[in-house]
C-alpha cells in the first residue's frame, strides 16, 4: 500500500508536465506577463478632433521575453472621459497569437475629439498585462481653407459675321461651384465680355455661352481669343484660351 501511495504523485506530476503550455497563455514555467508602452498620443498631448486622414491614431508597442509557444491573446484599446474608465467608455479589440502580439500597434478611430480624454491598452490571456493611463485633450480642428484651382479647357471655335458667336469649355472644381466670365478678344481689345453666377459644374456637362446679338459685319476678319475664366468661393481662379475664327 506504501509503495501505491508513492506513485500516485509521480503520474501526476507527468501527467501535468506532458500536457504542454495552457491553452492561450504561459504554461507552468512562463511567469513574466507582457510590456506595454503607449506611443501616440502622447502623455498631455492637445490634439485636433478632426476625423478621416487626419484623424487620431492611436499607437503602442508590446514587449514580450519569454512568450509561450502556442496560443492566443486578446490586444484592446479603450478610452473613456474619466481615468477609471466609467465614463463614456469606448475602443476596440483584436486577436493575435502570442508569437506575434505586435501584430496590432495601432488604430485610427472615426471619432470626433472634444474635451479632456484618457486612453489604455490592456491584453487578455493566462499572462493579463495593462498599460498605463495616459490623457489628451481635443480640440476643435480648424476649418480647412480650400487653395485648388479651377481646372478650365476651352475649346476653339468659329462664327461667320452677322451670326451669333457660341464658346464652350470644360470647368471643374474640387468643390464643384463657380462663377465663370467669358472674354472674346481681338490683337488685345475686347469685343465680347459675359459672366455668370455661382454655379454647379462637372467637367463631363460642357459651359456654353453665346453673344445676345449676332456679330457686327463690320468687324475685321481674322484669329481672335476666347477666355473662359472660372473662380471658386474661395478666389482661387483657373483660365484657358483659345483660337476663335472670325468669317
Amino acid at each position: 500500500m506504501r509503495h501505491a501511495a508513492r506513485l500516485i504523485p509521480l503520474f501526476a506530476v507527468v501527467a501535468i508536465a506532458a500536457a504542454g503550455p495552457r491553452p492561450g497563455g504561459a504554461g507552468i514555467a512562463q511567469t513574466t506577463p507582457p510590456q506595454i508602452t503607449l506611443l501616440t498620443p502622447a502623455n498631455g498631448a492637445v490634439v485636433q478632433g478632426s476625423t478621416g486622414l487626419n484623424a487620431v491614431e492611436f499607437k503602442w508597442r508590446i514587449d514580450w521575453a519569454q512568450p509561450p509557444a502556442v496560443g492566443v491573446v486578446i490586444i484592446s484599446v479603450k478610452w473613456a472621459t474619466d481615468p477609471g474608465f466609467t465614463q463614456n467608455v469606448s475602443g476596440a479589440n483584436q486577436t493575435c497569437p502570442v508569437t506575434n502580439v505586435n501584430c496590432w500597434t495601432s488604430f485610427r478611430p472615426n471619432h470626433t475629439w472634444k474635451g479632456r480624454y484618457y486612453w489604455k491598452v490592456t491584453i487578455a490571456s493566462d499572462e493579463p498585462a495593462e498599460s498605463a493611463t495616459w490623457m489628451f485633450t481635443g480640440i476643435e480642428a480648424p476649418p480647412q481653407i480650400d487653395q485648388t484651382r479651377p481646372y478650365v479647357r476651352t475649346s476653339p471655335g468659329s462664327v461667320k459675321r452677322g451670326k451669333r458667336a457660341f464658346f464652350t469649355a470644360q470647368v471643374r472644381d474640387n468643390k464643384g461651384e463657380v462663377r465663370m466670365r467669358a472674354l472674346l478678344t481681338y490683337r488685345g481689345r475686347p469685343v465680347l465680355d459675359g459672366r455668370t453666377g455661382f454655379a454647379r459644374v462637372l467637367w463631363t456637362a460642357r459651359q456654353r455661352f453665346y453673344s445676345i446679338r449676332p456679330m457686327p459685319r463690320q468687324l475685321p476678319a481674322g484669329i481672335y481669343k476666347i477666355c473662359i475664366t472660372a473662380w471658386d468661393r474661395a478666389g482661387n481662379q483657373g483660365q484657358s484660351c483659345a483660337r476663335y475664327r472670325v468669317l
